[in-house]
């Protein structure tokens, strides 16, 4: 083979490689950011979950009242993470 046939082979390998390098996706870095509010979530759910059964209704709706608003905050917060992500 010729000298400048390998380096056109060489050229190409090198083009070919780069093409296949992927950027970053911005979905899984914001997923990333947010993966300690999300597993503060599931245990605030989980912990409602278990303790429904040894409550009454009454304690239940304050517990539900409380959480809700808290709910409410959390989405409005990640709802603001991910758009200062993506601006």
């Amino acid at each position: 083979m010729s000298l400048n046939r390998i380096l056109g082979v060489l050229c190409v390998a090198a083009l070919l490689a780069g093409c296949n390098h992927k950027a970053p996706d911005a979905t899984a870095q914001v997923k990333s950011a947010l993966a300690p509010f999300t597993a503060g979530r599931d245990q605030a759910t989980a912990l409602v979950a278990a303790q429904k059964q040894s409550l009454g209704a009454a304690d239940l709706n304050t517990l539900e009242v409380a959480y809700t608003a808290l709910e409410a905050k959390g989405n409005a917060y990640a709802g603001f993470i991910v758009e200062a992500a993506t601006a």
